[in-house]
């Protein structure tokens, strides 16, 4: 055997792996393929099977970043990489500039109730508005620039900016450069209305971070998108360029309003209470043109859960089923009893993973929420609550949602759904409520999408919300015999959005319309287009439906804690005639792709996976002495492979420290690959003249670890297999001192081997909501067992257990109030001496270096004892805290990077025994009580900082008093 041993297998394949893959053929699912297309400025990576979307994006990303330039007067630092995925239903999009200009895409078309609806092409709002992100942050100046040159670009200071300005200004170009946009959309708007006239003014730290109270995180989006159009209209467009090259040179970061005001020359908090004074005018004038005409209209609010509602329908028995989810409790199916007359309270049902779609059909609910799909992908599919209370899928991968029975469909008993694919690809299908099979009914032209398919009573007619290649949603009517479109339309009238149509009869239509910037429900007569407001508000109503009756009308409508369900007579608004919209023909358009000039290649993950930044660090004062560090990393830009390497070299150990991961995202089992050279000291049983001495060791690991991942959305869970090989070299010559006597050393083994097999089990099933002082619902678990034995080639033996479980449970009545327990243990029985675990106490911490390093301490710990006070070879520990809000404080000083969140506590009891493996006698056992006082606060405008003082009391022999400050979040 050499010097080194036998050089582990898994390095050879790695080696291999590493220097063959220029192509990669997944991620994030084994089975896509990638391809590129290059443009001028971008190179656009996607899975083979969305070639027709990325053509499109392929054509309009050049023009949205000449767009974007022209209102930065800045180009972008380097090409653009811009990855498609097709993996969710949730519309989103992502940007990033460290170390390179990369842009995310999610494909999929917004929900019908979304303000991102407003759209003329959501993929060119989508990528004007990730592209205009890159070329603003890129716009780097000054020393920042000069060290990125070095290092490569690792600090875009207009990175380190609030988010209502770095999102709003995004919100801003999407608008400037599409014919859609949020600043166009009266979704959007409402929440700024609403809050204008009851009073609510976010003040500018609310903005600049993270308020948890309505909108919550849309405000930054909402507040920063419009207060970025008064600048702009302020001082010109030219003001928004010259302040990201100002701030893009800045040495010292968060100096926003510096920045602003040495350009503008005025005080930011004046140009805010400005902006906010011009919300309430127009709220104000907004609410005299509904009293002019006798609203707003005399309704009856029926819930109080604020969050989202989703539309209701009623069964016949006059039960109104909806779907939600609240803010602060998880989302479900409800029912209401005895409309309209009573006063009910919302009845849960069943469980949902989100706020879900909800049809009846006979005594079944159908539903459409979100799941997980073959493991890679989280897709709306629909779901039926049985009459037994059993739930079972209905479609898998159907990506459908807005479900309503349609009894009399050409193709049976039947729900019509609204169909939703990758790059806008809209459909209306029909879905057998037993098999789950499904009929296409019609598919939307490239440009157009379908929402929100109503069957009429007589099932030959299909209304839906129709958003047209034009930017505006109308509704339209589908003769499913004849294939006819028909729409509400007359050149001479001008409307605003048209959303959410139900039929109150076989010949008249409810629906949502915006004409005057708010959305109020209208009803249209089918045969002579004769219109009228049924409800006029302030809010933005929605989802409308009449009740059985036909004298009221259920729908939603936004206030100032959310959005919620309301009822009003449909007799009750005065002056509600409008102008009459005949139904009007509409060609039917042939779906068609538009051509692609580019040339596409097969993706590889080269250029982008090799280094482009470059980090050191320099120690002293250890027992290695003086050392230096180098770390170098890197991504493809499809993240099928991500690599690390560390060097290391120290004055005391010339041998260099050496590791190198690579994981493999491209495989059906994610596998990540680590080497390591380890150069270290270490006092194994060596003796000179009787005293234990320091002698130099050296470790070579090599270990390989995958995972087999479970997930749904409401858990997860994962098998974890890993095995690692550590060959460990002495170097018998060297001693702690020079002039000492030759050492003298046991009879043991020289260059141990040990090969080391772990299986790991993990389970997460926790509930945090909005207003959470932590999880408030479920368990999460974590189990590792590692075994080493001679009969797999290791000169030591393991066997290690590793139990960690938590539970969480709300107390009813008390909002956010959380019993919380932890329940841990761990066995070791191996060759190492002495005992191999210990708890107790706290390690000594400064909480200014612990911030400035982000060093946190979590999980549980024996509180009230000193540091490592019970040992053992096994091991147990159980702490129960009931944990409880205190003051909320939501406070900070304008644009400063520091908002002090809340204040919450815990009451907690920690207990813990250990006993000794090889001395069972040895048991020992410790209690401790204490109280901990938690200020939660917000730095830098993204990061979140706990802050937890503590008393405890240790109760049993060896306890102390124990005061003590930390930052960490607690288990």
């Amino acid at each position: 055997m050499s010097r080194w041993g036998n050089i582990p297998i898994i390095f050879v394949a790695m080696t291999i792996v590493l220097t063959t893959s220029t192509t990669a053929a997944a991620a994030p699912a084994p089975h896509l393929h990638w391809r590129t297309l290059k443009t001028a400025c971008c190179d656009i990576h996607y899975p083979q099977a969305q070639a027709d979307v990325g053509a499109r994006v392929a054509a309009i990303a050049d023009d949205a970043v000449d767009n974007a330039v022209t209102l930065m007067r800045s180009p972008p630092a380097d090409r653009i990489q811009i990855v498609l995925h097709d993996v969710t239903d949730s519309p989103n999009g992502f940007a990033n500039v460290v170390p390179y200009d990369r842009v995310e895409l999610r494909m999929i078309t917004p929900e019908a109730d979304s303000e991102l609806a407003k759209s003329d092409d959501w993929l060119r709002l989508l990528v004007q508005h990730e592209l205009l992100h890159i070329i603003h942050l890129d716009v780097i100046h000054g020393l920042p620039a000069i060290i990125n040159l070095v290092i490569g670009k690792s600090w875009p200071p207009n990175v380190v900016q609030p988010r209502m300005f770095v999102e709003g200004l995004a919100v801003y170009a999407e608008t400037r450069f599409t014919s859609g946009g949020r600043l166009r959309s009266s979704l959007f708007k409402a929440p700024l209305r609403v809050a204008a006239l009851r009073g609510d003014r976010w003040s500018l730290d609310d903005a600049s971070n993270a308020s948890r109270r309505p909108p919550g995180g849309v405000g930054a989006y909402l507040y920063g998108s419009f207060f970025i159009e008064h600048l702009a209209k302020k001082y010109g467009t030219q003001f928004l360029a010259a302040w990201a090259h100002d701030y893009g040179g800045t040495f010292i970061p968060y100096g926003v309003q510096r920045s602003i005001e040495g350009i503008t020359g005025r005080d930011l908090v004046v140009d805010w209470n400005e902006f906010l004074d011009e919300l309430l005018a127009e709220a104000r004038a907004d609410e005299a043109v509904v009293i002019a005409r006798g609203g707003p209209t005399t309704t009856r609010r029926l819930t109080r859960l604020g969050g989202t509602i989703k539309r209701p329908v009623f069964r016949a028995d006059g039960t109104l089923i909806f779907g939600a989810a609240p803010p602060d409790g998880p989302p479900g199916i409800y029912a209401l009893r005895g409309l309209p007359g009573a006063v009910p309270v919302p009845e849960p049902i069943v469980r949902t993973t989100e706020a879900a779609d909800v049809a009846v059909v006979d005594d079944e609910i159908v539903f459409a929420q979100t799941e997980v799909h073959e493991r890679w992908s989280s897709f709306r599919d629909l779901f039926v609550l049985d009459v037994d209370g059993r739930v079972r899928q209905l479609t898998f991968g159907a990506r459908v949602q807005q479900p309503l029975h349609w009894p009399h469909s050409p193709f049976g008993d039947r729900v019509v759904v609204a169909e939703h694919r990758t790059g806008s690809v809209s459909s209306v299908v029909a879905v057998d409520i037993d098999s789950g099979v499904v009929v296409d009914v019609v598919t939307a032209a490239v440009g157009e999408t379908f929402y929100t398919p109503v069957p009429s009573p007589d099932g030959r007619t299909i209304a839906v919300s129709r958003l047209d290649a034009d930017g505006r949603r109308r509704i339209a009517l589908f003769d499913v015999v004849t294939k006819q479109w028909q729409a509400f339309d007359d050149a001479d009238v001008a409307h605003g959005d048209q959303l959410d149509p139900s039929w109150s009869s076989a010949h008249e239509l409810l629906y949502v319309e915006d004409t005057d910037g708010i959305f109020d429900v209208v009803s249209v007569d089918i045969d002579s287009g004769a219109r009228r407001r049924i409800v006029d508000t302030l809010g933005g109503a929605a989802k409308p439906v009449i009740s059985p009756d036909g004298n009221a009308v259920i729908f939603t409508d936004l206030h100032l804690d959310g959005v919620d369900l309301y009822v009003a007579a449909t007799t009750s608004s005065p002056g509600a005639s409008l102008p009459p919209t005949p139904l009007q023909p509409l060609d039917v358009a042939v779906p068609t792709a538009p051509p692609s000039s580019f040339v596409d290649e097969p993706y590889s993950v080269l250029p982008t996976l090799l280094p482009r930044t470059w980090s050191g660090t320099v120690s002293a004062g250890d027992p290695l002495g003086f050392g230096a560090s180098l770390a170098l990393d890197g991504r493809d830009a499809a993240q099928l492979i991500d690599w690390s390497l560390r060097l290391g070299l120290s004055t005391t150990l010339l041998t260099p420290a050496v590791a190198a991961t690579v994981r493999f995202t491209n495989l059906t089992l994610p596998t990540t690959f680590n080497l390591e050279l380890r150069p270290t000291l270490a006092d194994r049983g060596r003796t000179n003249d009787g005293v234990v001495e320091l002698q130099r060791e050296d470790q070579l690991r090599a270990s390989v670890t995958t995972s087999i991942p479970f997930r749904r959305r409401r858990f997860s869970h994962a098998i974890g297999l890993g095995s690692q090989r550590v060959v460990s070299f002495d170097h018998l010559g060297v001693t702690s001192s020079p002039d000492s006597l030759t050492p003298t050393y046991p009879d043991t083994v020289k260059n141990p081997q040990q090969t080391i097999f772990t299986l790991d089990w993990s389970y997460s099933g926790l509930e945090t909501y909005r207003d959470s002082v932590s999880p408030e619902r479920g368990f999460a678990s974590f189990v590792r067992l590692r075994l080493a034995d001679r009969l797999v080639f290791s000169d030591t033996s393991l066997r290690e257990l590793v139990v960690d479980a938590r539970a969480f449970q709300p107390l009813p009545g008390l909002g956010n109030h959380v019993v919380a327990a932890l329940l841990s243990g761990a066995a070791s029985l191996d060759d190492r001496p002495g005992s191999a675990w210990a708890l107790g106490g706290f390690v000594d911490r400064s909480l200014l270096n612990d911030a400035l390093d982000n060093n946190r301490t979590g999980g549980g710990a024996l509180r009230g004892f000193p540091l490592g006070h019970v040992v053992g070879d096994v091991l147990t520990a159980l702490t129960v805290e009931y944990r409880f809000p205190v003051f909320e404080l939501e406070r900070g000083l304008e644009t400063l990077p520091l908002f002090v969140d809340r204040l919450h506590g815990a009451i907690f009891v920690d207990g813990a025994a250990a006993v000794g493996a090889r001395d069972a006698s040895q048991l020992r056992f410790a209690t401790g009580v204490g109280v901990e006082v938690r200020l939660q606060m917000v730095i830098g405008y993204y990061g979140s900082l706990l802050v937890r003082l503590g008393y405890a009391r240790g109760l049993t022999p060896g306890g102390v008093d124990q005061p003590y400050a930390i930052l960490g979040v607690p288990y």
